[in-house]
């Protein structure tokens, strides 16, 4: 056995905790072998492995010390749950892969793969005891093993070979402890367990595996049969390796496999793990959503491998060639995002901080990246040259390349260097086993997509029109691209969001953003893209949060870093009412892009709903410090320097369509008169002529003056104008500001609750008869 200590390191000052062996387990490892063990555990540098810092021997005792993780074991976390969702199951045993792949490259095998050695470290699975656990043989679980041919591991996870005395163990048997692991995720216990030691080994010789879906029929079929291969008795029926285990569960739960033999008959188990691996179009990871909170990125600040990819100059001196550097770093970032232990920004957000024109530490600092991968395009007779670097906080080039392509066969050429490129980042950060090559925007409409792309960025009404123009031409030119079908459905989305007027009704927005989503997953049911967006647009409208809700389960699940991440999971937290949970989210999301402003601007109105005026007057300063034209985030700091009185701050704001915003500075501030005359000259503006703005949806002033007669306790009038905005739009009045203390005077009047049902009911229906009536059209 051995006794865990906590501890405190003076130099570098940081919290440890020392395992103590006891003298019989010391005496009976011996320094040697205890020192060898080290040794080897020493080389293993991973995102999901717990490293040793260092080992000693104190008079015959041996100690070793390693970082003090501050969270919950899965051992506890089964404890208290019992069974895990599907998705997060998943997520854990392939952020557990990952470690034990990396582990074997370097010829270690753990031996004692249990819930009790798997620890969470913000948000992340981490795997403890690596190499010293085959020393150890701590049993899990009660049971005393003989001194006599002791078995190495822990009964309930002990592979067949083990249980029988063989210590001649290799990564067969870890890949078997992790399939009894995610069983019992799934299924609430151990596969073999049994009351004592002897049976439990007895049954892992002798019985097959029980039934996940007898006691969990929502586990898919073909899901059940990877891990009853990966639990074979023979080492040489299980995967080859853990990566293949991994990468044949990503596939069984989401392809079926077909149904053969006679009907009632359970389908066979495949023979051949290359048939799951090509059975549908490889995800590499599996990472769940779980409504816990995203868990794709660092928590504390960067990590080795986190990256900001800035688009390759063009430095040909042809125009033609400006959108191929934005084109291979948006497909770099399309391979990092599927891969774990990988977290990379938006290109967009990244150029964003390059304006600032500040030294890398500083780059590196603001965008809480350690690397930043870079480079040019230049001509050399007839062909072009990609130039390559890659830079840390210190300056230096970790990796400098040349990849030459020609300028008559652009999209092989194109590939090739990406796949490269991505490969070359990954092999330097030691993850090149997880590289997948496939995935890809290139085709026809590459070039129309890269721009609208770029236009989306901006989040502003030209933005979002030429967006649209944009991936319009990239759809006609490749109509089955669900990357561009997905692109569209989001500028449709946020267009509604914003109030943007580009041309389409609030409504026809949200019908069209629907099929355009659905038409992105029909396509490319591989795609992240297309059930973000269709998780973002029904989130909006709350017209189905549990499917949006599985909507973002998938795209975590198919790009499990993507730099959105945190943002998808605060819109449901929100739309779910868990206000503070979905405020950790959006926090976590504006630390991992805070240069993105739209970003900052969902923290602002997250704070907004809590009554945090002062987060929400901070970050809706720092959006439009980065976009100047994001009116919306003007909005909120005014609204929040009213809820504080702060009135002379928010009478200096230039809110221009949002000037209602005004008068609730001026009501509160005693110019209840003039409050009155800027609300009156806007009804009269609205009933008349409707939008004084050609830029911005008649809703947002129906909005405002809903919120002005809400937060002077007129429920009338709030009424009124509620219905009125949902009239013209099925975002009506922002759920944010429905659900702040501005409406509070209001929301027990009977009618003013009774409205805020009917209108949401009704706004539901007219778009889901909208999207029927669409035949087609996007």
């Amino acid at each position: 056995m051995s006794r865990v200590y906590l501890a405190r390191e003076s130099m570098p000052g940081r919290d440890v905790v020392i395992k103590v062996l006891d003298h019989e387990l010391s005496a009976r490892m011996g320094p040697d072998k205890f020192v060898h063990e080290v040794e080897v555990t020493s080389q293993l540098q991973h995102p999901h492995v717990v490293p040793i810092y260092s080992a000693g021997d104190a008079d015959g005792t041996l100690y070793y010390v390693m970082p003090y993780i501050d969270g919950a074991s899965l051992r506890d976390r089964l404890a208290k749950e019992g069974r895990l969702p599907i998705a997060e199951s998943l997520s854990i045993t392939h952020q557990i892969a990952s470690a034990l792949q990396h582990a074997h490259t370097k010829g270690v095998t753990h031996s004692d793969i249990k819930p009790s050695n798997i620890l969470f470290q913000g948000g992340l699975a981490v795997v403890t005891d690596f190499g010293i656990a085959d020393a150890l043989r701590v049993p899990e679980g009660g049971g005393e093993f003989t001194r006599s041919g002791l078995p190495i591991g822990t009964p309930d996870y002990m592979s067949p070979e083990q249980a029988s005395g063989d210590n001649r163990v290799d990564e067969k048997t870890d890949i078997y402890a992790l399939a009894c692991v995610l069983f019992e995720m799934l299924a609430g216990q151990p596969p073999f367990h049994s009351r004592t030691t002897q049976a439990t080994l007895a049954r892992h010789l002798t019985d097959t595996m029980p039934s996940i879906r007898s006691v969990r029929s929502s586990v898919p079929t073909a899901l059940e049969q990877v891990i009853a291969q990966a639990l074979s008795k023979s080492p040489a029926d299980r995967p080859n390796t853990v990566s293949q285990f991994a990468e044949a569960l990503v596939v069984a739960n989401s392809v079926e496999p077909p149904l053969t033999g006679e009907i009632g008959q359970r389908p066979p188990a495949f023979s051949s793990w290359r048939t799951w691996v090509t059975a549908g179009v490889l995800a590499i990871a599996a990472i769940g959503f779980s409504i816990r909170g995203w868990s794709g990125a660092p928590q504390d600040g960067p990590w080795e491998s986190s990256v900001a990819v800035i688009p390759f100059e063009n430095r040909t001196g042809d125009q033609a060639f400006d959108l191929l550097g934005l084109s291979i770093a948006e497909e770099v970032i399309t391979r990092l995002t599927t891969i774990p232990g990988v977290f990379v920004i938006d290109p967009y957000t990244a150029v964003s901080a390059m304006r600032a024109e500040i030294g890398t530490p500083d780059l590196l600092d603001s965008l809480k990246v350690e690397r930043i991968l870079h480079g040019y395009i230049e001509s050399r007779g007839n062909r072009l040259v990609v130039n390559v670097s890659e830079s840390n906080p210190e300056g230096f080039i970790s990796f400098r390349t040349q990849y030459e392509m020609h300028p008559d066969s652009l999209t092989s050429g194109q590939v090739r260097v990406t796949n490269a490129v991505t490969l070359s980042f990954l092999t330097d950060v030691g993850l090149e086993n997880l590289f997948d090559p496939g995935g890809s925007v290139i085709g026809p409409g590459r070039d129309a997509y890269l721009a609208g792309n770029e236009a989306l960025g901006q989040r502003t009404p030209e933005g979002m029109r030429e967006a649209t123009l944009r991936f319009r031409e990239a759809i006609e030119l490749e109509p089955r691209s669900a990357t561009a079908l997905s692109a569209l459905s989001s500028t449709y989305a946020l267009s509604l969001y914003y109030k943007y007027d580009i041309g389409l009704t609030p409504y026809e927005l949200a019908a069209r953003s629907l099929a355009a989503a659905d038409s992105a997953i029909a396509v490319g049911p591989q795609v992240a893209n297309g059930y973000s967006a269709r998780g973002y647009i029904r989130g909006l409208l709350r017209i189905d949060l549990e499917g949006a809700a599985e909507d973002f389960e998938t795209a975590e699940s198919l790009a499990p870093n993507a730099p959105n991440g945190p943002s998808w999971s605060a819109r449901i937290l929100a739309g779910q009412g868990r206000i503070d949970e979905a405020f950790r989210e959006a926090e976590r999301a504006r630390d991992l892009d805070p240069r993105q402003a739209g970003r900052r601007t969902a923290l602002a109105s997250l704070g907004f709903q809590l009554g945090r005026y002062d987060v929400t007057i901070e970050e809706a300063r720092e959006a439009y410090g980065i976009e100047n034209q994001l009116l919306l985030a003007k909005a909120f700091e005014g609204r929040a320097l009213a809820m504080v009185g702060r009135t002379r701050e928010c009478l200096a704001i230039d809110f221009g369509v949002y000037d209602l915003v005004r008068a609730l500075c001026l009501h509160v501030g005693g110019r209840v008169a003039e409050a009155r005359q800027v609300v009156e000259d806007a009804e009269r503006q609205l009933e008349s002529e409707g939008s004084p703005n050609t830029d911005y949806t008649a809703e947002l002033i129906a909005q405002d003056l809903a919120s002005y007669y809400g937060m002077i306790g007129d429920a009338r009038g709030a009424t009124r104008w509620l219905e009125f905005a949902f009239d013209l739009s099925p975002s009506g009045v922002d759920t944010r500001v429905l659900g702040s203390s501005l409406f509070e005077p209001v929301r027990n009047d009977g009618r003013f609750s009774r409205a805020i049902d009917a209108v949401h009911l009704a706004a539901r229906e007219r778009v889901r008869n909208m999207r029927t009536s669409l035949n087609g059209d996007l």
